[in-house]
């Protein structure tokens, strides 16, 4: 999920353009097209970027690659390594799109030139080149090929086992970036919002967005691949189904019984015998209407509310849910209220990874704002705690970054050298 609103996108990028001009702008509508950027890729896009599709040239000066990785509309996530949040690379990219000066013709010169450029990186014996390279050739197929994209995302899932949650979110987390260009594959989308929640441990949401699937297989097929539903999901549902049936018969059982006592009674013209009251059987629906009734709803409440439920679910031991809702705080920036819901954390939490991963994000904002109680280190080493807590693939640095857990320190420390007028709105 973005972590920038629109208008907060959108402001920069109109800044960006009034500060550098048309050219500039145009360069970043070619470099909102990869997920991810390297200076040697930008100057790749910047000479495609020279002439528009009627072979008008733009004149967008060479320094503007450099303008642009420097700017606000860039994030530094490791050595030569740069990515636009997801709200901004999306209206950079409709921008592309409307534009007529390159529209679908401009779109799909984008992703010849990124398939050949990452043919090598396909090639890698680096297993972390090569998954970078396989998400950024998704990306290129995603706007081109939508339907072999859809694919190969599907089959990608399909192989990654049910329990191992940190490569769940990863791939629910890249999902998003899909969400406009594979809007046609909504199965897809809705199978990878599922997997992230029921990864999250959230199992009543990730069974609410399998509801309809649910109701009459026990799989997704995405362009002949089969997706798995977990267990637990399917648990729940054939104990749901299990439940309704028995009170169907329960039903039918007392309505017989009830029938035949009337008839009985017409018949021999007699009063109707008092039946014993029986008890009420929960429905599934009914059963958990409190809990649904009670569910916190963390991005539309007010920061003072999202706060005060955070404390109230740490104090309750509810770890992911008070964890969640700080997250929610991070993303507004409300650090006060971040730092003093997480006071409420129990001992016997220190070394869960959750925690440690936004206790350091924590430290890390609070550098960025000029805190002199945090120091790199300090940042360093929860999300060590962290990275030791989780397997390998560790997602949680930036949900459109996936690299090994070795390189997640080296992206971590890179970033906060960046100066803090690039991270904040």
């Amino acid at each position: 999920m973005s972590r920038m609103k629109p208008e907060v996108a959108q402001r920069r990028i109109e800044s960006f353009a009034k500060r550098f001009g048309k050219g500039h702008l145009y360069l970043a509508y070619h470099a909102a097209f990869p997920l991810t950027l390297t200076p040697d890729l930008l100057y790749g896009l910047w000479i495609i970027s020279q002439k528009d599709v009627h072979k008008q040239i733009l004149d967008i000066p060479w320094i503007a690659v450099g303008d642009l990785l420097l700017s606000a509309l860039c994030d530094e996530v490791g050595h030569e390594l740069y990515e636009m949040d997801l709200a901004v690379r999306n209206q950079l990219l409709r921008g592309l799109q409307s534009n007529e000066c390159f529209g679908k013709q401009r779109i799909n010169q984008l992703s010849n030139f990124l398939l050949e450029y990452l043919h090598k990186q396909l090639l890698s014996n680096d297993p972390d080149i090569q998954d970078f390279a396989k998400i950024q050739r998704w990306i290129a197929l995603a706007y081109t090929k939508p339907s072999q994209a859809a694919r190969e995302l599907a089959l990608a899932f399909s192989k990654i086992d049910e329990w191992d949650k940190p490569e769940l979110l990863r791939m629910a987390s890249l999902m998003e970036t899909f969400t406009e260009p594979l809007s046609e594959f909504q199965p897809l989308l809705i199978y990878a919002r599922g997997m992230g929640k029921f990864a999250h441990g959230d199992l009543n949401a990730a069974k609410a967005e399998f509801r309809e699937i649910l109701k009459s297989k026990r799989n997704i097929q995405i362009a002949e691949v089969s997706l798995p539903i977990p267990e637990e999901i399917k648990k729940q549902s054939v104990q749901t189904n299990h439940f309704s049936s028995l009170n169907i018969s329960f039903i039918l059982v007392a309505s017989i019984i009830n029938l035949s006592l009337f008839s009985s009674s017409v018949l021999l013209q007699k009063p109707l015998p008092t039946l014993p009251n029986f008890p009420l059987i929960p429905t599934p629906s009914s059963s958990n209407r409190e809990q649904e009734k009670s569910e916190f709803a963390i991005e539309t409440s007010s920061t003072e509310a999202v706060a005060e439920y955070a404390i109230q679910e740490l104090r309750l031991a509810n770890i992911n849910s008070g964890l969640k809702a700080v997250e929610e705080l991070l993303n507004r920036n409300a650090l006060s209220n971040a730092e003093t819901a997480l006071e409420n954390v129990e001992q016997e939490q220190i070394n869960n990874p959750y925690l440690n991963f936004v206790k350091g994000r924590l430290a890390w904002q609070l550098i960025q704002k000029g805190d002199t109680r945090y120091r790199i280190d300090d940042t360093r080493r929860y999300w060590e705690v962290a990275t030791q807590n989780f397997t390998e693939q560790f997602w949680i640095l930036n949900p459109k970054s996936f690299i090994s857990a070795d390189m997640v320190l080296e992206k971590m420390v890179s970033s906060l050298k960046m100066k803090r007028e690039w991270q904040l709105s």
